[in-house]
């Protein structure tokens, strides 16, 4: 797999960023995606100055047109992929549907479903043509549990498991798989954005209540990772990611 390319979108921080990180550090040449040209350049630079290849690609994943932009300069700086992980999401602050602001929810659909549906129509053709590639999409708990407070959120996410469902049936014999990962509450600036800025009341049982007490994005990330290094040999089409339950004395 060394040399191989592999595609991160939302790449400029938390987990896209240390899923990048790992790829890199494990050979594959990493194409970085994000709307944020300067934190990108920044993981771009650390992932070089570690040995690795790079390349930041601002890129709003929302405009096909511009994803169809992307893939054609990944393809001529690093070659066909041959792992996406769609990483990039949304998540508006906690609140109750009958209280949401409809922009919002606009940009939660706009960025994790259309997002993720624009970035795998336009990479799966050529890895069916390989017969080869894995496709990963960060789900969450939201996404098989309806989750109050998180009411368009855990819509949108269920979505991209309904698509995942679909795709292993259709794909099913071709050289290329489909997995999912969900993790919980993880300490990012997402869940700052999400816990901390929304309604305190209502945090869903599921989700730590406190940053300290969130899933490492790094730990996420070895999740991800460990799929692409198994992909060869098995084909790991779930993995769910839990804060560890404290035992109470």
């Amino acid at each position: 797999m060394v040399g191989e390319v592999a595609v991160v979108s939302g790449a400029s921080y938390g987990i896209g960023r240390h899923i990048s990180k790992q790829l890199a550090a494990k050979g594959w040449h990493v194409a970085l995606l994000a709307r944020g040209l300067a934190q990108l350049t920044q993981v771009q630079e650390e992932i070089t100055q570690a040995g690795g290849v790079a390349l930041a690609l601002q890129c709003d994943i929302t405009d096909r047109n511009a994803v169809r932009a992307c893939k054609q300069r990944i393809e001529d700086d690093l070659g066909t992929p041959t792992v996406l992980i769609n990483n990039a999401a949304y998540v508006a602050p906690l609140h109750k549907f009958a209280e949401g602001n409809p922009e919002e929810w606009e940009k939660m659909i706009s960025v994790n479903v259309w997002g993720t549906l624009n970035l795998t129509r336009e990479i799966l053709p050529s890895m069916l043509e390989k017969k080869r590639g894995k496709i990963i999409f960060m789900s969450s708990k939201a996404g098989v549990v309806p989750t109050p407070y998180l009411a368009v959120h855990s819509g949108t996410k269920h979505m991209v498991e309904g698509l995942v469902g679909a795709l292993i049936q259709e794909i099913a014999g071709s050289g290329v798989s489909v997995s999912l990962v969900r993790p919980g509450g993880v300490a990012t600036p997402g869940y700052t954005h999400a816990v901390e800025s929304g309604d305190g009341g209502s945090v869903p049982d599921w989700i730590p209540g406190n940053f300290d007490e969130c899933i490492k994005p790094e730990t996420v990330a070895e999740a991800v990772l460990f799929i692409v290094e198994q992909m060869e040999h098995a084909d790991i089409s779930e993995i769910n990611v839990t804060a560890n339950t404290k035992i109470k004395e």
